[in-house]
This record gives C-alpha cells, structure tokens and sequence, in this order.
C-alpha cells in the first residue's frame, strides 16, 4: 500500500508538470468513455434493467400468428381473442396464472376540466400476475369481471385529480358518462400497460363473432420448472386444437410464448448492439490518440527511467509506475466522461416522445457507472500497456551516453503508424454508418406520408355516455361539430378520421371479396379506418378514380366504402376497383361497394411498406371515438383555441386530447430514426477529430524526430517542396494501408445498417468514396502542416538541434 500511495503521489506530480499532455489524454479519453456511458444507459433501460414487477424473467406475453398461403407471417405477433384466453387456460400447468388486458381511452367527466385519459381494461387476475399491491384498497373480483363499474385509479391520477384524498375509496367518478366506484388506488409509478392512468374491468365482446375479435393482450407467469420452449410448445399445441374446432376463425392459426420484456427489447436490440459497436469504436480510437501520447511522451523520459533503471530500481516497478499514470489518466478521464455521458442522456431523452411505458427512465445507475468504471480500467490497460513496456525496455549504456540514441524511437515509430492506421479504419467505419444514417433520415423527413400535413390541426374526442346512446346520435353529434369548426374564421376545411394517419395504427380487418373463394384462414386483411365526408380533401390525400364520402352515404342506405391502391391492385388486378364489392365475414350478408380509390398513406412509420387500407362511411359505421382533422390558414397552434371553444360551446363535459399540429405528429414519429441518425453524426465527429489529432500528434513528432535529417537534406541542396513531399509521403501511406483496411469494414457495417435505411443504398460506391476522400483530405492536412512548418527550419538550426 506504501508503494501504491507512493506511485500515485509521483503519477500526480508527472501529469501535474506536463498539464497540456494530461488535459489532452483526459480529453480524448473522456470523449470515448462519454460516448459508451450515454450508449449503455439505453441499452441498461432498455435490455438490462428487470421491470419493476416481482420475479419480472418469469412474466410471459402469449401470442397467435395468423400465416398467410404462403407460410409467411402478414401481421406478425396478434393478440387474442377473449375466447381464445379462455381456451388457452393455463396451458396445460405451463403457467401459473394469466391474464388479458386491453387499452382503452375514457372521458373522466363531473369535474372543471373534462379529461380524456389512458386506461386499461383488464381481467380481476392482472394485478396478481403482475404481482402488484394496491396503495389503498383493493384490486378487482372475478366476479367483476365482463363490465363491472369499479375502478382503479393510478397513484399520480389520485394526487393529480383527487389531491391524495384517502376518503376517494368507495366515492363515485363519471367515466364515459356512467358511475364508476373507486375501489382501489395503484401504488406509485406502476402505470401498466404502457401508460394507463386507471384500470376497469376487462369487458369482452360476445356473440358470433366473438373469437374473430382478436384486440386482447394475454400476459401468464411462468410455471417452476418450465421453460419458454416447452410453453410455447403447448401454445402452439393449443392454436392447433382451436384451428381444428373453429376452422372459420381460427384455421392455420398458431400461437406463441416470448419473455414480456421482448416486447419491447426486441424491437430496438439490433440497433443498440450496432450502437454499442460504434462507441467502441470510438473509445478504441481515443485510447490509440491516448497510447500515442504515451509513446511520444515516452522518448521524452527515456533518460529518467535509464537513470531509474541504473540506480536499481527493477523493470517491474518501472512498468507499475508509468501504469499507475495512466489509471489517474483513466480515473480523471472516467469521471469526466461519466459525466458528458449523462449530458449526453439528458440531450437524448429531451428528444424522446412524453408517452413512453413508465419503466423506461433514462438515468445513469449504479449499474451503469460500474460499467463505466470497468472501461476506464480496461482502458487504462490498453493505452498504458504497451507504452509501459516499450519504455522500460531501454539499452543503458546508449540512453545514459550524451547524445546517444537507442532503438526505442524506431520502435516506438512503427507503434504509431499501426496506431494511426487502426484509428483510421475506425474513423472510416463510423464515417460511412453516420452518413448512410444521416442520408436515411434526410430522405425519411422529405418521404410522403400520403397527406399534406402543413397547416392542419389536429385533436381527438370521443361521444360516449347517455347522452350519445346510439349510432345515430354519435353520427349526429360529430356533424354538429364540425359543423361549427367549420364556421371559425381561418377553418378551409374539416372533417375525422377513427384512426389518424401516422399518429394510429388503425385495426385490421379480415375481408372477403365478391366472385373470389379463399380457403378457411386465408383471407385478405386490409387496415380499416372510419372516416366523415371531406375527410380526403381536408387532409391533401389524392383520390385517384371515384368520389369521396358525402351526405347521401347514411344509415339504411347500400353501404359503400374507399380503398387505397394497394388494396385496389392486390384484390381486383387489372381491373377497375369501382363499383366491386367485399364483406367482412364468409357469411356476411352486408356487402360494401367500392365508390373511390384513393392514395396509399402511412398508418405507423414512414418508412413501412404500404399496406392494404380501407374506409367506411362514419354515418353507416359509426365511431365514438375520432380524431379531428382541421385545416387552416394560417399557423395550426393559434386556432386551437376557437377549436377548444367551439367544441365546448357544444358539449361542456367533451373532453378534447392530442391537440397539435399534424407536422408535430409526423416529426415525433420519425424521433426513432432522428436519434440514431443524430448520435451516428456525433459519434462519427467525434472519431474524426481524435483520427484527426491523432495523425497531427504523430506527424509532428515524426517530423521532429527528424528535424536534423531535414536540415542536412537542405544544407545538401534539397529544394523545401521536396522535403515537404517526402514527409507527407509516409502520411499517405498510413492513410493508404487505413483505407485499405478501412473500406471493407465500412462495407459490413453497412450491410448490417441495412434493415434500418429508408431510401438508400447500403452499398452505394458514391458513399464509400466521398467518405475516403474526405478522411484522405483531413489526413493529409494532417501530414502536410508539421511538415511544411519543419521545411521552413534553417539548416544551421536544425543541425544545432541534433
């Protein structure tokens, strides 16, 4: 420990008396160890970190699949159907318990400002198999299943709404327009699933076509003993059995278990392990700028250590003593990189969207600053490593000579070539990903969704309780209200939609076209939307033949509805899609004639294939809940007042959600891609410049190396523009070999960033070569400076300095 305290002391006293080199090692180095601390921050939210439920590995999503002819899956993962819940039990022991669930959304009324909240419809079991307490009261009852009028009430609705009253148990709320007692109130932060502000009974569907309503997610816990194999092998086994009984709905349907937490960790693990990858990448470059500076450093010292050496000291304690100076570099480096990587985090969850699920919290965790710790350790070890013994591995005699010269510098000389060559390949790598990432989200912000979202405002509501108690009046009450949107000053037009483009993905629904014969479970589905005349001309969505929906298509007239291009093409190709007709159900009765084809429009990202979509007429399918759309003349945001107002002049209880412009909604739906493009570009930067600093740092000391070499070279006769050529020469051989190994590794990367471009090629020459030259240029220029400014020494100088 007295040694120990005794090479720290020395290491701060070395770094203390070279403050340019030490804030320069730090730097580079924080840099990298930044960057990963923001990155490993997600990927602990978002991979890592248990959910805060109890024995959270253990909690099963149960799901079907619905293949299409071809064995391909259309829609992927679907949720059940209530009937299927039941039938599916508990899979044979396989489970302990489940429970379904479905979200929904509420107009809690009775109070000053009417509000529109998240909700969860859910089964009596979910609390339990969640493993969840109530802060007051209780949960609900199977008895209260299937529509009973209590609920629960999340724990920041009850301090929002209710000012933490105890005395809110057993008291009475309108939701939706009817009484709902309050049984219990949720503990703090559980808001589950996603962000749902209070929970009702779950309220399922009954009838015929019960089985075919598939908008129930079913969570279980797994069983002791049972693996996530052998459950959803007894869930297909069950799909099977329930295919086999109810071919109509159920026929070549499967079904599947997958931990919960792959919900979502699924979705975004392939783009934070390439993240993961880029930082690496970057950490690797920063600690070949850090290595560098220690080899150069080194020479400097070589007498020191010789002297060292000389006086008794062993090789070992020399290597331990210039080890312990690069831990302080790593620990200065680490804390300060701890911190720009929080910076970093706070930066990126500012651009995150307000409505993600309640667990994810972006902070930096014990667990996470571990990790960082152990980078800033293994850190140290690799820049500090190799310098160390290059240093201590001296010839005395030589070194202690004045004037001599070992081999050590030559040595040392070829180190930091391969080091700038390795910094090179990387900063080429990161370069190509950041720009391919960057072109994508350039051609996703210029993309088409479809419509034109400038100067359009958009809100939802929804018509619920007594006072709308049947289609008619839902139909009736949504026509007054546009009615008066319509009058405001500065409204060109306005109409709703049950499902908003980008902002929605609206429900699918199976369809079976008049003259066509599809075998059981292998009928067409097409995203199905309701929608209010004018709704096309009022959101800019093109009609390619046909008309729009207009007055004359009501209730007790022949059904009619609008279907995109894609679904006009796949279902009646090469023929005209006007005047053709479908139905919902094989025995369906009630048939729909198509009167207009209009553009496709995106329903989820931009970047998703068009799908199949279809519309209603409002008036003959009503809706409850809409999304309004408004287009106006001037700025969207200035008109949402008057909207407010007009809608509350109609309704005082109608409680109004989501109010903005329809350009936010698209921005915040490319936030995906604008956060990997953004931490690309920086990442890719930041590797630039340390590639940059790096090949300056070694030119130059390269350069004064042999600064008496270039003085008899002129002395000699040697014209400056050659010296200049000769020295840059060898930078451009360092660049060469970079490239060379570079460019190939750029290519994979790229091949792997794939999946996640939008409109452009992953192996596009144009990329790869603008990239290459640019790197070329700033290493060159790299080279060139030192070398010009030592041409310019005067050879009586440079002589002098031998």
């Amino acid at each position: 420990m007295d040694l120990l305290l005794q090479d720290l002391r020395y290491g701060a006293r070395r770094l203390a008396r070279d403050p340019a080199f030490t804030l320069i090692a730090v730097v580079c180095l924080a840099l990298g160890i930044g960057a990963n601390t923001t990155v490993l921050t997600a990927v602990n939210t978002l991979l890592l970190r248990p959910l805060p439920f109890a024995d959270p590995d253990r909690l099963m999503a149960l799901y079907s699949v619905a293949p299409d002819a071809a064995g391909d899956t259309r829609f992927g993962h679907e949720s059940l159907s209530y009937p299927d819940f039941e039938d599916w039990g508990n899979l044979d022991g396989a489970l302990t318990a489940t429970a379904a669930y479905t979200n929904a959304m509420v107009n809690l009324g009775g109070i000053d400002e009417p509000q529109r909240l998240q909700a969860a419809r859910v089964t009596a079991s979910l609390f339990p198999v969640l493993g969840v307490r109530m802060a007051l009261g209780r949960g609900f009852v199977p008895a209260e299943d299937r529509g009973g009028r209590v609920v629960v009430l999340s724990h920041d609705l009850w301090q929002s709404r209710f000012g933490g009253d105890r005395r809110v148990l057993g008291s009475t709320v309108s939701l939706d327009g009817e009484p709902y007692t309050v049984v219990g109130v949720m503990q703090p932060r559980i808001q589950f699933p996603e962000t749902a502000r209070l929970w009702l009974p779950i309220d399922p569907p009954t009838g015929a076509d019960a089985r075919g309503y598939r908008n129930f997610n079913v969570i279980g816990r797994l069983a002791p003993g049972v693996t996530v194999r052998q459950a959803g092998a007894r869930a297909a086994a069950r799909a099977s059995q329930l295919a086999e009984r109810y071919p109509q709905d159920d026929a070549r349907r499967g079904g599947g278990v997958q931990p919960y937490r792959e919900i979502f960790s699924s979705q975004v693990r392939p783009m934070m392990l390439i993240m993961l990858g880029a930082v690496s990448f970057v950490l690797l470059i920063a600690c070949a700028n850090v290595a560098n500076l220690l080899l150069a450093r080194g020479t400097t010292r070589r007498r020191e250590i010789a002297v060292r050496l000389a006086v008794g000291a062993g090789r070992g304690r020399v290597i331990r003593q210039l080890l312990t100076e690069s831990l302080l570099i790593a620990l200065l480096g680490g804390i300060l990189g701890a911190l720009l990587g929080t910076w970093g985090m706070d930066a990126l969850t500012a651009s995150l969207p307000a409505d993600l699920p309640f667990w994810m919290v972006f902070n930096v965790d014990g667990r996470v600053l571990a990790m960082t710790l152990g980078i800033a350790a293994a850190s140290a070890l690799a820049f500090g490593l190799v310098p160390a013994l290059r240093a201590s591995r001296l010839d005395l005699v030589s070194e202690l000579k004045d004037g001599g010269r070992g081999t050590t510098g030559v040595r040392s000389g070829r180190l930091q070539a391969g080091l700038v060559v390795v910094q090179l390949a990387l900063s080429l790598v990161l370069l190509v990903g950041a720009t391919l990432m960057i072109r994508s989200f350039m051609r996703l912000h210029t993309a088409s969704p479809g419509f034109r979202a400038g100067n359009v405002l958009t809100l939802q509501t929804s018509l619920q309780g007594p006072r709308y108690p049947a289609g008619s009046a839902v139909t009736l009450g949504y026509g007054q209200m546009l009615e008066r949107i319509r009058a405001l000053p500065g409204v060109k037009g306005a109409a709703a939609i049950s499902s908003l483009p980008v902002a929605d993905c609206c429900s699918s629904s199976t369809f079976f076209a008049e003259g066509r014969d599809y075998p059981a479970g292998s009928a067409p589905e097409a995203l199905t939307s309701a929608a209010t005349p004018g709704y096309f001309a009022t959101l800019g969505i093109p009609l390619l033949a046909g008309r729009e929906f207009n007055g004359a298509d009501r209730e007790g007239v022949p059904r009619v509805a609008i279907v995109n291009r894609v679904m006009a093409e796949r279902t009646w190709p090469g023929q005209s899609a006007l005047g053709k007709r479908f139905r919902f159900g094989a025995a369906d009765t009630t048939w729909f004639t198509v009167v207009g084809v209009a553009r496709e429009t995106k329903y989820h990202k931009l970047n998703d294939p068009d799908l199949p979509q279809l519309y209603l007429a409002h008036a003959q399918q009503p809706w409850r809940t809409l999304s309004i759309v408004v287009r106006t003349a001037g700025e969207p945001a200035a008109l949402a007042p008057a909207v407010r107002q007009a809608v509350r002049a109609l309704d005082p209880d109608l409680p109004l959600t989501r109010v903005q412009g329809m350009a936010e909604v698209v921005r915040l739906r490319m936030f995906e891609s604008r956060v990997y493009g953004s931490m690309f570009a920086v990442f890719a930067l930041v590797a630039l410049l340390l590639a940059s600093v790096g090949l300056y740092g070694v030119m130059s000391y390269t350069v004064a190396q042999r600064t008496h070499e270039v003085g008899v070279r002129i002395a000699l006769g040697a014209p400056p523009a050659g010296v200049i050529r000769l020295m840059v020469r060898r930078g451009a051989r360092l660049i060469a070999i970079g490239l060379a190994i570079g460019i190939p590794a750029a290519f994979a990367l790229a091949q792997v960033l794939r999946g996640a471009l939008y409109g452009v090629s992953a192996s596009n020459p144009a990329t790869f070569l603008a990239i290459a030259a640019l790197l070329s240029a700033v290493a060159l220029a790299a080279a060139y400076i030192p070398a010009r400014r030592a041409a310019r020494v005067e050879p009586m100088t440079a002589l002098r300095m031998e």
